[in-house]
């Protein structure tokens, strides 16, 4: 068995060429050179090989340029993959790029600015702490039944779209502090041990927590008017073991005889923070 191969690339266009030449026992590939759109279609073809998808581990990318884009469903369905290294001149992936590789824990994603479409990670099961740095947009259900072992960092996103975490568990925090709106259902179903930092949303989509599972904590911070839809947490959720942060102007909005009442749910415990952030030593 060939454990490793590594192309190289002079030639945009003539990668397909180089791939046909290959015995499919190989469990490592590394590609190097200038590629183009077709040289990506072709990638993606070879990886879905039945024999290659079954034993693939490791794909190295990283010393490729001239592409953009992970085209959908490149990287899916590998049941043996667990790291993956992008170039930089990546900026976008597309529907199920990564989807349903359970044993993935390793994706450079640095440059990644957009992921289009739905379901890009879904099925993830072994995510390790998770960073999209310029991620400015996800498509829907992109996290859908995923696992991340740590902490989700979205430093940059402003708009959490439907069903983004639907199922998926997280054994440390979901952080997006620019984000200021959710679409419907974002979280529901979601497991998250640490917190949910949402400190400038604004607008919580209908059905946001339905059916949640956990979260330790919610940081729904902002000094301004926060817009519940309908059932954004009530009806189908449980989030009487969850602590809810709150900015101090939001006291008066608070019901209930123990003080726990928000949104139209009871919650574990309601803290509050003031203008910068730190919480008061009295709720």
């Amino acid at each position: 068995m060939t454990e490793t191969v590594e192309l190289e690339i002079f030639y945009p266009g003539s990668l397909e060429g180089e791939l046909k030449n290959l015995l499919t026992d190989y469990k490592k590939l590394t590609v190097k050179g200038v590629l183009n759109k077709a040289d990506m279609d072709a990638l993606r073809n070879q990886i879905q090989n039945d024999n290659v998808r079954e034993r693939i581990v490791s794909i190295d990318l990283s010393g490729v340029s001239g592409v953009d884009a992970v085209p959908s469903k490149m990287f899916s369905n590998c049941p043996e993959l667990t790291e993956i290294k992008l170039p930089k001149c990546i900026k976008k992936a597309e529907s199920r790029a990564f989807a349903y590789s359970q044993k993935l824990c390793e994706i450079s994603l640095d440059e990644i600015s957009e992921i289009e479409g739905f379901d890009c990670f879904a099925f993830c099961r072994s995510l390790c702490d998770f960073s999209l740095p310029k991620a400015e947009k996800i498509g829907k259900f992109s996290f859908r039944r995923s696992c991340i072992e740590g902490s989700v960092n979205l430093p940059v996103l402003k708009h959490v779209s439907a069903c983004l975490f639907m199922d998926a568990a997280v054994t440390g925090d979901i952080l997006m502090p620019e984000a200021i709106s959710c679409d419907e259902d974002a979280f529901c179903g979601v497991k998250v041990s640490g917190k949910i930092y949402l400190p400038n949303c604004t607008d919580l989509g209908y059905g946001l927590f339905n059916d949640s599972r956990m979260v330790g904590s919610l940081w729904l911070t902002t000094p301004k008017h926060i817009e519940l839809h309908g059932r954004t947490f009530t009806e189908f959720t449980n989030l009487k073991n969850t602590t809810l942060y709150l900015h101090r102007n939001k006291k008066g909005d608070v019901s209930g005889n123990s003080f726990n009442q928000w949104g139209g749910t009871e919650w574990k415990k309601i803290e509050y923070v003031d203008s910068d952030g730190g919480i008061l030593s009295e709720s």
